[in-house]
This record gives C-alpha cells, structure tokens and sequence, in this order.
C-alpha cells in the first residue's frame, strides 16, 4: 500500500479473513491464520475514486461495505457467475470472484459504517452532517436525518438488539434513534427519543426532547 491505511481492520465473524484500507482508494483482503503467521494478501478491490475512511463486514460476513471521501458506498459481494452456492470471503482467490454495488446520497466524505444485527440494513455517518440508513436487499436509501446535526457525523452505531441506532458527531452530541412506535419492522422509520449533550464544564447532560418522525426518503439511484 503506498498511501497510509486509515481504517482499523474489519474482519470476518468467526473468520481469519482481513480488510484494509486506506487513502490509496483501495481496499485490501489479507488472509491470518493465527497470530504467529504473516498475513497472506489476496486480493485488491479498486472502485472508489478517493480516500476510504471505513470497512466493515456484515454480521454473516456475505457483504463487505466501504465508504469514501468520494461521497459513495460500495457493497461488495460474491459473483454469482464467478462462484458456486456457499462461496465466502475464506476462500476468495482472485478479484473476479468479487462484484459491487454503489450506494449514492450523501453530498461529502462518507466517516462510519455500521451494520444492523440481521444485516438486512447499513447506517452511514458523513461530513455532510446527515446519517442515511439502507435497505441492501434493495440497494435504496429507506431513511435520512439531515436536521439533527450541525456538523461532521464521525461516527454511527447499531444497537444489538436492533432497536436503537447512535450518531456522534463534531457538534459534540449523541442522538439516539429509535423505532417508530406505529411501525412493526425496523429501519423503516426513526423516531428522535433522546439528545446527550456535552456542556462547557465538560459534564454530560441527557436532555428530552419532542418525538419528531422521520419521513422516508424518495429512492436515490
């Protein structure tokens, strides 16, 4: 790698299958039997067009999902001409083994992944200070928070029990989402319940406030 990797690695559940990336707009598979074996690199998957920030593998590790400062997200999977029924990232052996999908909404550097427990669904987090959520069944945009803060979002989490997801941001707040009490399914629909607000003194102060639904989004292509 010639530019300087950015993201921490991302590995497989259960798995010795590795990622890297990095400001060289790739991102690299290595292979780590134990702690005592070098790794082994695989393969380099070159889609994006500038700095990738994040990977992170999908909790069945089927989808490995990246975002860059090129304002995209890239879910890479296996070929299904390429590969039989049962193929994972284990046993991955040359690139064409491997096709992506764009994900395209947000208008800047794209910071933090994260995946829903039934890997149904991705949250992102941008510089454009909005977190988007994505149905990958689809490849659709299902939601977007674009009031909620007033700058970079570094980071996004899904809660494990599927019920809450978390953005921080440069703002110097947490918002905590939570499923629409009129839906049945998640992701679908976000209700703001609670806004963690750090003070001067540097104390932490939780401040209720109105329950605000969250219209879906149009499809973005």
């Amino acid at each position: 790698m010639d530019e300087d990797a950015l993201s921490l690695p991302s590995q497989t559940f259960n798995s010795t299958t590795h990622t890297q990336a990095g400001a060289d707009s790739c991102v690299r598979i290595w292979k780590l039997e134990s702690a005592k074996d070098k790794p082994a690199f695989c393969v380099s998957l070159e889609a994006h067009s500038a700095t990738v920030n994040c990977v992170r593998f999908s909790p069945s590790g089927e989808i490995l999902a990246s975002g860059s400062d090129d304002h995209r997200i890239f879910l890479w999977r296996r070929n299904e001409q390429r590969t039989s029924l049962g193929w994972t990232f284990d046993q991955i052996a040359c690139r064409n083994e491997i096709t992506h999908r764009m994900l395209r909404g947000h208008k800047s550097d794209i910071y933090s992944l994260s995946w829903s427990p039934n890997g149904l669904f991705l949250a992102s987090g941008s510089t454009d200070n909005t977190i988007c959520l994505w149905n990958v069944r689809n490849n659709k945009r299902v939601n977007e928070f674009d009031n909620v803060h007033s700058h970079y979002v570094q980071g996004v989490a899904w809660d494990p029990r599927d019920r809450y997801v978390l953005s921080q941001s440069c703002d110097r707040t947490v918002r905590v989402y939570a499923r629409s009490k009129a839906m049945k399914t998640l992701c679908h629909s976000y209700d703001e319940v609670e806004k963690v607000e750090e003070v001067k003194d540097g104390e932490a102060k939780t401040k209720k406030v109105e329950e605000e639904k969250v219209e879906e989004v149009k499809e973005v292509e």
